[in-house]
């Protein structure tokens, strides 16, 4: 799971909550997933199943289409 998209996806989402002053149960209801399964992100455990990755990438969209350029 670690290549060079995953990375930037992990980078992504930690800035994403720092940023956003978030702590990881906040970010995982964002993406409507379970805590656990938010950390294993995180880790690069496991990678986000499809839907979990749309939402990501819609809100990454969303910030880019609003010149939004940090996570």
């Amino acid at each position: 799971m670690n290549s060079d998209r995953q990375k930037i996806l992990i980078l992504w989402l930690k800035e994403y909550r720092r940023v956003n002053s978030l702590s990881q149960e906040e970010t995982a209801k964002i993406f409507k997933v379970t805590l656990s399964t938010y950390r294993n992100w995180e880790t690069g455990r496991f990678a986000p199943s499809k839907a979990s990755h749309e939402r990501i990438r819609k809100l990454m969209k969303l910030r880019m289409k609003l010149g939004i350029t940090y996570p």
